[in-house]
């Protein structure tokens, strides 16, 4: 039966999954470090990723999701992402923020030329002579 006021409703959702999760995350460590703080869950291979929002799940269901996954601290989370992502992959416009070697210098003067072309043109269509 529902809740007649959805605030109630929504805390004791938040609540249930919360608890799920503080439950299955309980006895584990990362899988990296043996942290067992600030632990989450890490699907081992994104491509075969469901859904993130597991808990609300039926316990069957959910079980088979987590089986694709691993428990990492936020930090190794962090990292593994990052080097999935090839977030630090030199040569790259977002890795030039960090580094300033010849390849990352030459990817932010491309994006940059680029940008300036694509704005030159934008301005010439909104105000031609």
């Amino acid at each position: 039966m529902p809740y007649k006021d959805k605030e109630k409703q929504c805390e004791y959702q938040r609540k249930r999954l919360a608890l799920r999760r503080h439950e299955w995350l309980q006895d584990k460590q990362c899988s990296y470090c043996n942290s067992t703080k600030n632990l989450e869950v890490d699907h081992i291979n994104p491509k075969e990723k469901i859904s993130h929002n597991v808990w609300s799940w039926t316990t069957k269901r959910m079980l088979k999701e987590l089986s694709k996954c691993q428990v990492l601290c936020r930090q190794c989370h962090h990292m593994k992402t990052a080097k999935d992502n090839d977030w630090h992959k030199h040569g790259t416009i977002s890795m030039y923020r960090r580094c300033h070697c010849d390849s990352c210098r030459y990817a932010s003067r491309e994006a940059k030329r680029k940008w300036r072309e694509k704005m030159s043109t934008e301005m010439v269509t909104l105000h031609p002579s």
